[in-house]
C-alpha cells in the first residue's frame, strides 16, 4: 500500500515548536505558562528534546473554558482526564 502524496499525514507527537504554532504563542511564552504549571498535556521526552501527543493537545485545546476561552492548566487539565492515559 502507498501513501497518497497529496494526503498530509499528521505526526502522532509535536515538538515545543509546533506547540507554539497550534497555540499561536512564542517560545518564550511557551516556556513561562509551562513553568507556571498552565500547559495542560503531559511532555513526552525523546532523547533531549520534549514532544507531546497530537492527540492530548487537541483535546486540552477542545477543553477550553467556553466563556473566558482559557485553556485548563496541568493540574486541572489531570483531574479532567483521571485515568486517561494516552498514546
Amino acid at each position: 500500500m502507498t501513501a497518497d502524496r497529496n494526503t498530509a499525514v499528521k505526526p502522532l507527537l509535536v515538538n515545543v515548536d509546533m506547540l507554539c504554532g497550534l497555540l499561536s504563542i512564542s517560545r518564550s511564552s511557551y516556556f513561562d505558562l509551562k513553568a507556571r504549571g498552565l500547559i495542560g498535556p503531559v511532555e513526552v521526552r525523546l532523547n533531549t528534546k520534549l514532544h507531546y501527543a497530537r492527540a492530548e493537545v487537541e483535546s486540552w485545546i477542545s477543553a477550553r473554558d467556553p466563556k473566558s476561552g482559557k485553556l485548563p492548566s496541568r493540574e486541572q487539565w489531570i483531574a479532567l482526564q483521571g485515568n486517561k492515559r494516552w498514546p
